[in-house]
This record gives C-alpha cells, sequence and structure tokens, in this order.
C-alpha cells in the first residue's frame, strides 16, 4: 500500500460522484460542480399567495361581543343623543363593560 502519493479523481466526461484511489483504496467524493463565472444567477421565486393573508386567520373568538360592544359605544350613541341621551350613556356603558370582559377573558388565557 502506498502512502506519500496524490490521489487524483479519474479525468474525463464519465467522472463518477465517488472513486476509489486505485493506489491507496482510500473512498472520496467528487465536489459539487461550480457555476460557471459568466452564467446568471437563478431568478428568486416569486411567492404568490393562494389567499388573502386575513382570510388564514381565523377571527379571535368572541369578535361578535367586540362587533356588538363597538356598535353600542359608538354607533347608537350618536343616533340617541339627542333622542334619549340618558339611554346613549347606558348602551356605551354596557359595550364598554362587554369589551372590557373580553379583553379580560383574552388576558386570562
Amino acid at each position: 500500500m502506498v502512502t506519500d502519493h496524490e490521489c487524483k479523481p479519474p479525468l474525463g466526461a464519465g467522472t463518477p460522484i465517488a472513486w476509489r484511489c486505485p493506489d491507496c483504496g482510500m473512498l472520496w467524493e467528487a465536489l459539487p460542480q461550480q457555476p460557471a463565472e459568466h452564467a446568471e444567477p437563478p431568478a428568486p421565486a416569486q411567492w404568490e399567495p393562494d389567499s388573502p393573508p386575513w382570510a388564514e386567520r381565523p377571527l379571535p373568538k368572541g369578535g361578535v361581543a367586540v362587533a356588538v360592544a363597538l356598535v353600542s359605544i359608538v354607533v347608537l350613541p350618536l343616533f340617541l343623543q339627542d333622542w334619549q341621551p340618558a339611554l346613549a350613556a347606558v348602551l356605551a356603558v354596557l359595550g364598554l363593560m362587554i369589551l372590557a370582559g373580553w379583553f379580560w377573558l383574552i388576558v386570562r388565557k
């Protein structure tokens, strides 16, 4: 067995991916081919979502409660402040309570 020599892969078009040196019996693997310097780099893949990002996430539980709370805080008092100001205030407070309860449930989990 020869110990002081330089292993050289067989040259040619049919160079194998892995080869064994006939002198020392060492198994070698070929390095991956380097791209030519003048070759263009591959174009980056374009990502196109199948659906809009908001469709991927489900609405949080209690979304109806939040909608009712926001309507009772903002919309109804605007319509009722001239006709029934006390009712508008009660609805606004009720909406704030619903909203606070919803946030408390989320924070508690």
